[in-house]
């Protein structure tokens, strides 16, 4: 020991400090590589299974592969949600995703956790928090998705009864509990680019829309989505609507009620070739055939009509 003479206290040489920081450092490291070789995957992506069975029995959910990574978090890869009746139609499909969980929350008591992944094409992040109610276990989520290639997702044809596609964006926050997601309260921004609608039946002889943007605005509260605004811009048509959608269950048999108005463009004449009809009526005049509309019906059977 070295005898400092001003103060007479003894300090350690600094090799021995540095020797107890390496110590540390190596019990860390592997402290580290065992909790990663000893990583209890298979027991964890069990668990999520039956935790997905358990908050709706009509889900399944499959895990390509399962590890920790560092900063501490998961790392899971190839992970699909599915109805059991549509197994190969995943109305989720990850490529991947990486959970951290979020320290602050886990020192207040609650459950929460960061995420982000890749699917489709594109970039989901956000936050998920969960908290106990009682006997019910409720979730509050923000997501933010980044350029999502529509045309990828396999059930999307499924839920809206025809084709779709576009690259989509935007924002979606929700909270809610497990067992009734439909009553939960939520609201989104998406804008949906570069991307073609079919139709349920031909309007004005197209059977399906092409477009370049359409921008959607709408909340959720007790079960019903209030569309605020939904605007389409297109060189064949552009047009608006708004109103709701009452929620069911069964997502296909949601009521609508939806007006807005529809405003052919000069790109539609050459979609409209082979009807004589349309091409005299557009000739006409673009500029004053703006048409209102009506939609009822559900998502399954739509109702569309002019006004």
């Amino acid at each position: 020991m070295k005898v400092e003479p001003e103060t007479g206290i003894m300090k350690k040489p600094p090799q021995k400090k540095i020797r107890l920081i390496g110590y540390l450092l190596y019990a860390l490291v592997l402290t580290a590589l065992f909790l990663y070789l000893r990583f209890p995957s298979e027991s964890l992506a069990s668990y999520l299974k039956s935790a997905l069975g358990r908050a709706n029995p009509r889900l399944i959910l499959s895990i390509g592969a399962l590890a920790p990574e560092l900063p501490p978090g998961i790392e899971i890869s190839k992970a699909e949600i599915a109805f059991k009746k549509t197994p190969l139609k995943p109305i989720v499909n990850l490529h991947d995703l990486s959970l951290k969980p979020d320290p602050w929350a886990f020192i207040q008591g609650t459950r929460a956790c960061c995420f982000e992944g890749r699917a489709y094409g594109g970039e989901i992040s956000g936050n998920l928090r969960f908290e106990e109610r009682g006997s019910e276990t409720c979730f509050t989520t923000s997501i933010r998705l980044k350029d999502l290639h529509m045309g990828r997702h396999a059930y999307l044809p499924l839920l809206m009864g025809r084709s779709f596609s576009g690259t989509l964006a935007g924002e979606i926050h929700y909270s809610g509990d497990n067992a009734r997601l439909i009553q939960g309260d939520g609201a989104a921004t998406i804008t949906i680019s570069r991307g073609v609608a079919g139709l349920p039946r031909p309007v004005m002889g197209l059977e399906s829309i092409p477009f370049d943007r359409l921008f959607i605005k709408m909340t959720l509260k007790n079960g019903k989505i209030t569309v605020s605004s939904a605007v389409l811009e297109g060189r064949t048509l552009k047009g608006r609507l708004s109103g709701t959608v009452t929620l069911k269950n069964k997502i296909r048999t949601s009521r609508l009620d939806l007006k807005g108005v529809v405003e052919p463009q000069t790109g539609l004449l050459g979609k409209l070739s082979k009807n004589p009809d349309s091409i005299r009526l557009l000739r006409k005049g673009l500029k004053n055939l703006k048409q209102s509309f009506i939609i009822r019906g559900t998502f399954e059977a739509p109702e569309f009509r002019f006004m």
